[in-house]
């Protein structure tokens, strides 16, 4: 009887584990996107992004936002470093690294891909204690074939 409960114990505790660990791929996730003031051209030309771009982006069901996320609204908030009404925060699920990817290659003179993040889950904060990072990724991470390929940007170095 004594060797059963302990099996049983055992088993539900290792369960209990690995359904924490996996629960941040499961669970409703924050994207946080900055949309960028500027951009600059192939003439080094210096090209702002009006607000209106970022409005048509919100509100295009084919290409936008809602193409990427049909269920889920953006909601502006303020970011340290950013200029009003160019960061959103937007909440949904099953959020992966190779969606935001996709969204930056196919608006690249509008969103800015070096601030852009997939805010960490509280429970990848929880088990922070396992990293020096302060956050512990508990998403799967998926290999370039399951992602969709990679990106590389290649900049010439004329000197």
């Amino acid at each position: 009887m004594n060797r059963i409960l302990n099996r049983t114990i055992v088993t539900v505790l290792a369960v209990g584990f690995f359904f924490l660990a996996f629960y941040p791929n499961l669970a409703t996730r924050d994207l946080s996107i900055v949309f960028l003031e500027y951009y600059r051209d192939a003439n080094e030309k210096r090209v702002d992004v009006p607000e209106s771009k970022i409005q048509e982006f919100m509100a295009d069901k084919e290409n936008g936002l809602h193409h990427y996320f049909p269920d889920s609204d953006c909601r502006f908030e303020p970011r340290k470093g950013v200029a009003e009404g160019r960061h959103c925060v937007v909440e949904a699920r099953f959020i992966t690294a190779a969606k935001v990817n996709e969204i930056m290659q196919a608006h690249p003179h509008l969103i800015d891909d070096r601030r852009t993040i997939v805010e960490p889950h509280w429970l990848e904060r929880a088990f922070s204690f396992l990293t020096e990072k302060g956050v512990k990724n508990l998403t799967i991470k998926l290999g370039l074939d399951l992602q969709g390929g990679m990106r590389a940007i290649f900049e010439a170095d004329y000197q």
